[in-house]
């Protein structure tokens, strides 16, 4: 997933077409009820992690229900596997 494929998700787009426009995330996890689908972007340079976007996805009922991203950095970028 990446930046511009998330702002295209909505609050009401079924689970069913969130899957099959984005594939399977990186976990889904059960929150109170609710399913957390977390998507992860990994922006590189060269073979080294810049930053990772986190792009969450709460779903309940086969519906997304609500969306939050977070960007995180290493302070000492490492080297991917």
């Amino acid at each position: 997933m990446t930046q511009e494929t998330y702002s295209e998700i909505y609050v009401g787009m079924s689970a069913k077409r969130l899957l099959k426009e984005n594939g399977q995330p990186y976990s889904i996890r059960d929150k109170n009820g609710m399913e957390e689908y977390t998507y992860i972007e990994r922006v590189t340079n060269g073979n080294r992690l810049v930053y990772e976007n986190h792009f969450v996805l709460y779903v309940q009922d086969g519906v997304v229900v609500g969306k939050s991203t977070t960007q995180r950095s290493e302070e000492h970028t490492s080297e991917l596997q």
